[in-house]
Protein backbone atom coordinates (compact mmCIF):
# COMPACT_ATOMS: atom_id res chain seq x y z
CA UNK A 1 0.00 0.00 0.00
CA UNK A 2 1.38 3.09 -1.31
CA UNK A 3 0.49 6.69 0.21
CA UNK A 4 -0.36 10.07 -1.50
CA UNK A 5 1.15 12.89 1.35
CA UNK A 6 -0.98 16.11 1.40
CA UNK A 7 1.30 19.07 1.98
CA UNK A 8 1.83 20.41 4.80
CA UNK A 9 3.89 23.30 7.29
CA UNK A 10 4.76 20.49 9.66
CA UNK A 11 6.76 17.11 9.35
CA UNK A 12 3.70 14.86 11.05
CA UNK A 13 2.30 12.61 8.83
CA UNK A 14 -1.41 13.36 9.81
CA UNK A 15 -1.88 14.36 6.02
CA UNK A 16 -0.96 11.06 4.38
CA UNK A 17 -3.58 9.42 2.64
CA UNK A 18 -3.21 5.67 1.90
CA UNK A 19 -4.24 4.63 -1.67
CA UNK A 20 -3.88 0.95 -2.51
CA UNK A 21 -2.34 -0.42 -5.82
CA UNK A 22 -0.20 2.78 -6.31
CA UNK A 23 2.75 4.36 -5.77
CA UNK A 24 3.75 7.41 -3.39
CA UNK A 25 2.74 10.72 -4.60
CA UNK A 26 2.57 14.27 -4.55
CA UNK A 27 2.20 17.17 -6.66
CA UNK A 28 5.55 17.55 -7.02
CA UNK A 29 6.40 14.32 -8.83
CA UNK A 30 6.04 10.53 -8.42
CA UNK A 31 8.00 7.58 -7.11
CA UNK A 32 7.11 3.98 -7.59
CA UNK A 33 4.24 4.15 -9.92
CA UNK A 34 5.16 1.05 -11.89
CA UNK A 35 3.80 0.59 -15.61
CA UNK A 36 2.93 4.28 -15.46
CA UNK A 37 4.81 4.49 -19.42
CA UNK A 38 2.77 1.88 -20.57
CA UNK A 39 -0.52 3.16 -19.21
CA UNK A 40 -0.10 6.52 -21.07
CA UNK A 41 1.71 4.32 -24.30
CA UNK A 42 -1.65 1.99 -24.01
CA UNK A 43 -3.98 4.98 -23.52
CA UNK A 44 -7.29 4.66 -25.45
CA UNK A 45 -7.48 6.46 -28.55
CA UNK A 46 -10.99 8.04 -28.31
CA UNK A 47 -13.61 9.96 -26.26
CA UNK A 48 -16.74 8.52 -25.07
CA UNK A 49 -17.63 7.73 -21.67
CA UNK A 50 -18.31 4.03 -21.72
CA UNK A 51 -15.01 3.72 -23.16
CA UNK A 52 -13.83 4.54 -19.89
CA UNK A 53 -15.18 2.74 -16.65
CA UNK A 54 -12.45 1.81 -15.25
CA UNK A 55 -10.76 5.30 -14.95
CA UNK A 56 -14.08 6.88 -13.78
CA UNK A 57 -14.60 3.74 -10.83
CA UNK A 58 -11.20 4.14 -9.99
CA UNK A 59 -11.09 8.09 -9.69
CA UNK A 60 -14.24 7.93 -7.15
CA UNK A 61 -12.17 5.04 -5.25
CA UNK A 62 -9.05 7.38 -5.21
CA UNK A 63 -11.04 10.40 -3.95
CA UNK A 64 -13.20 7.62 -0.86
CA UNK A 65 -9.89 6.66 0.03
CA UNK A 66 -9.28 10.38 0.71
CA UNK A 67 -12.74 10.81 2.28
CA UNK A 68 -12.44 7.44 4.64
CA UNK A 69 -8.24 8.83 5.78
CA UNK A 70 -10.69 11.89 7.18
CA UNK A 71 -13.13 9.98 8.61
CA UNK A 72 -15.56 11.16 6.34
CA UNK A 73 -18.52 8.37 5.12
CA UNK A 74 -17.38 7.32 1.18
CA UNK A 75 -19.30 8.80 -1.85
CA UNK A 76 -21.56 6.55 -4.21
CA UNK A 77 -21.98 6.83 -7.12
CA UNK A 78 -24.95 8.46 -9.01
CA UNK A 79 -25.92 7.94 -12.63
CA UNK A 80 -27.13 11.17 -13.47
CA UNK A 81 -23.75 12.89 -11.69
CA UNK A 82 -21.37 10.25 -13.54
CA UNK A 83 -23.77 11.69 -16.92
CA UNK A 84 -23.13 15.37 -15.84
CA UNK A 85 -19.52 14.69 -15.36
CA UNK A 86 -18.53 12.82 -18.12
CA UNK A 87 -20.11 15.61 -20.59
CA UNK A 88 -18.10 18.12 -19.17
CA UNK A 89 -15.06 16.31 -19.34
CA UNK A 90 -16.05 15.57 -23.36
CA UNK A 91 -16.57 18.92 -23.64
CA UNK A 92 -13.31 20.36 -22.27
CA UNK A 93 -11.30 17.93 -24.26
CA UNK A 94 -13.71 18.47 -27.39
CA UNK A 95 -12.79 22.49 -26.65
CA UNK A 96 -8.96 22.07 -25.06
CA UNK A 97 -8.32 24.17 -22.49
CA UNK A 98 -6.46 27.12 -23.86
CA UNK A 99 -8.99 27.19 -26.16
CA UNK A 100 -11.93 27.22 -23.63
CA UNK A 101 -9.58 30.21 -22.09
CA UNK A 102 -9.19 32.66 -25.15
CA UNK A 103 -12.62 32.08 -26.57
CA UNK A 104 -15.16 31.96 -24.15
CA UNK A 105 -13.00 34.26 -21.37
CA UNK A 106 -13.98 31.67 -18.62
CA UNK A 107 -12.04 28.80 -16.72
CA UNK A 108 -12.51 24.92 -16.92
CA UNK A 109 -16.16 25.24 -14.78
CA UNK A 110 -17.89 26.79 -17.55
CA UNK A 111 -18.97 24.69 -20.34
CA UNK A 112 -18.83 25.62 -24.00
CA UNK A 113 -22.78 26.46 -23.92
CA UNK A 114 -21.81 29.06 -20.82
CA UNK A 115 -23.37 26.53 -18.54
CA UNK A 116 -22.01 26.14 -15.06
CA UNK A 117 -21.36 22.66 -12.78
CA UNK A 118 -25.64 23.52 -11.53
CA UNK A 119 -26.89 24.07 -14.58
CA UNK A 120 -25.73 20.63 -16.04
CA UNK A 121 -26.25 18.54 -12.87
CA UNK A 122 -29.81 19.69 -13.03
CA UNK A 123 -29.72 18.90 -17.08
CA UNK A 124 -28.89 15.12 -16.15
CA UNK A 125 -31.87 14.95 -13.58
CA UNK A 126 -30.56 15.46 -10.04
CA UNK A 127 -32.38 18.03 -7.92
CA UNK A 128 -29.58 18.78 -5.21
CA UNK A 129 -28.83 21.21 -2.24
CA UNK A 130 -25.03 21.32 -2.72
CA UNK A 131 -22.73 20.55 -5.65
CA UNK A 132 -19.55 21.03 -6.36
CA UNK A 133 -16.77 20.50 -9.32
CA UNK A 134 -13.24 19.78 -9.47
CA UNK A 135 -11.62 19.20 -12.82
CA UNK A 136 -8.56 18.67 -14.03
CA UNK A 137 -6.29 18.29 -17.26
CA UNK A 138 -2.67 17.00 -18.65
CA UNK A 139 -3.05 13.62 -16.15
CA UNK A 140 -3.08 10.48 -17.70
CA UNK A 141 -4.17 8.37 -14.78
CA UNK A 142 -6.63 9.09 -12.06
CA UNK A 143 -3.71 8.70 -9.36
CA UNK A 144 -1.94 12.23 -10.43
CA UNK A 145 -4.84 13.86 -10.62
CA UNK A 146 -6.36 12.58 -6.95
CA UNK A 147 -2.83 13.61 -5.86
CA UNK A 148 -3.00 16.99 -7.29
CA UNK A 149 -6.20 17.51 -5.92
CA UNK A 150 -4.88 16.80 -2.49
CA UNK A 151 -2.32 19.29 -2.71
CA UNK A 152 -4.99 22.03 -3.99
CA UNK A 153 -6.66 23.44 -0.95
CA UNK A 154 -9.97 24.49 -3.31
CA UNK A 155 -10.15 20.96 -4.77
CA UNK A 156 -9.01 19.19 -1.81
CA UNK A 157 -11.99 21.28 0.30
CA UNK A 158 -14.51 19.75 -2.41
CA UNK A 159 -13.36 15.83 -2.04
CA UNK A 160 -13.57 16.24 1.50
CA UNK A 161 -16.69 18.41 2.00
CA UNK A 162 -18.66 16.63 4.54
CA UNK A 163 -22.46 17.82 3.24
CA UNK A 164 -21.63 15.87 -0.06
CA UNK A 165 -23.08 11.91 -0.25
CA UNK A 166 -23.01 11.22 -3.82
CA UNK A 167 -20.24 11.85 -6.82
CA UNK A 168 -20.06 11.56 -10.79
CA UNK A 169 -16.70 11.35 -12.39
CA UNK A 170 -16.17 12.58 -15.80
CA UNK A 171 -12.80 11.07 -18.32
CA UNK A 172 -12.04 12.19 -21.71
CA UNK A 173 -9.30 12.11 -24.17
CA UNK A 174 -8.41 14.08 -27.30
CA UNK A 175 -5.47 12.56 -29.24
CA UNK A 176 -5.43 15.62 -31.03
CA UNK A 177 -4.87 18.09 -28.09
CA UNK A 178 -1.34 19.29 -27.97
CA UNK A 179 -1.46 20.94 -24.90
CA UNK A 180 -3.25 18.53 -22.27
CA UNK A 181 -5.09 15.30 -23.98
CA UNK A 182 -6.90 13.92 -20.79
CA UNK A 183 -9.34 15.46 -19.00
CA UNK A 184 -10.97 14.78 -15.59
CA UNK A 185 -14.23 15.66 -13.55
CA UNK A 186 -15.36 14.93 -10.10
CA UNK A 187 -19.00 16.32 -9.65
CA UNK A 188 -19.78 16.13 -5.67
CA UNK A 189 -23.71 16.68 -4.80
CA UNK A 190 -26.06 16.09 -1.85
Amino acid sequence: MAVLRRASSSSSRQGDVAVPGTGVLTRRGMMGLAGAAALVAAAPRVVRAQTFPFETVRLIELVNSVRTRYGLAPLSADPRLMQAAQTHAEDLAWQGMRAQLATYGHGPHRGSDGSLPADRVRRAGYNFRIVGENVAAGRAVPEFTVADWIESDGHFQTMTDRRVREAGAGFAYNPRDTQFQYYWVLVVAA
